[in-house]
């Protein structure tokens, strides 16, 4: 999946509150390089409302509200030799801010750094890496191909009053194996064992996981649907 893709969202909100206009952009682009056989992807995603009504309560002393900022990168490298099996490395780097938004909206780093999960650590705006070792082992039983795995998860996160490196830092580092089998509905799943280096106080430092597993890698050109962008 290479080429660009280009939308532009414009809408109108009613609700208790007041009425508003959204609108939004999301521009992806995505490139192969033959010669290094590498894949690279990159995303930018903006979006903000704008209050029509009356100012008598606002907020702020500008119409605008509830924004969100998403910018992101990513690469694959092509396959490694490595005996009999083949490694392959993945990246993904991503930034998120939300602007003016309500005092109960938040982000956190659910989806940043794999297999955490806090109520503590939330904030306006993060930064997050993720990097990934697959090595495909050469065998195959009963129709089931074996991958070993490891990853290293890093992410920021804090109020948007300041840059995002003076924020907090969290990790995640670990191994696993994946199962592959085409002839089951969930294809792929893992069995993760991940450590937390700095753990907030509702969340362990040691985990182990077994979940099916999405296919990932690639930066999304499909058109959609008509929608908001999410602050996530």
């Amino acid at each position: 999946p290479k080429g660009y893709y280009a939308n532009f969202t414009f809408g109108y909100e009613s609700n208790n509150i007041g009425k508003y206009l959204y609108s939004g952009v999301t521009f992806n682009r995505t490139w192969f390089r033959r010669k290094q056989f590498e894949y690279f992807g990159t995303k930018f995603s903006m979006g903000t409302f704008y209050h029509i009504g009356r100012k008598g309560n606002r907020r702020n002393n500008t119409n605008f509200e509830r924004g969100v900022m998403d910018i992101g990168m990513n690469s694959i490298t092509k396959l490694y030799k490595l005996g009999g099996s083949r490694v392959r490395f993945f990246s993904d780097i991503n930034y998120t801010i939300g602007f003016l938004r309500y005092p109960d909206d938040y982000i956190d780093l659910d989806e940043e750094i794999r297999g955490f999960r806090s109520d503590e650590v939330r904030g306006n705006q993060k930064l997050s890496l993720k990097l990934t070792q697959n090595t495909y082992l050469p065998y195959i039983v009963n129709g089931f191909r074996f991958s070993f795995f490891t990853f290293a998860d890093a992410g920021i996160i804090g109020s948007n009053d300041d840059l995002v490196f003076n924020k907090d830092m969290y990790w995640g580092l670990g191994f696993g194996l994946k199962f592959n089998n085409d002839n089951l509905i969930f294809r792929t799943f893992s069995l993760r064992f991940a450590f937390y280096p700095k753990a907030p106080s509702d969340f362990r430092s040691f985990k182990v996981l077994m979940r099916s597993e999405k296919h990932s890698g690639f930066v999304d050109l499909e058109p959609n649907k008509p929608q908001i962008i999410d602050y996530r």
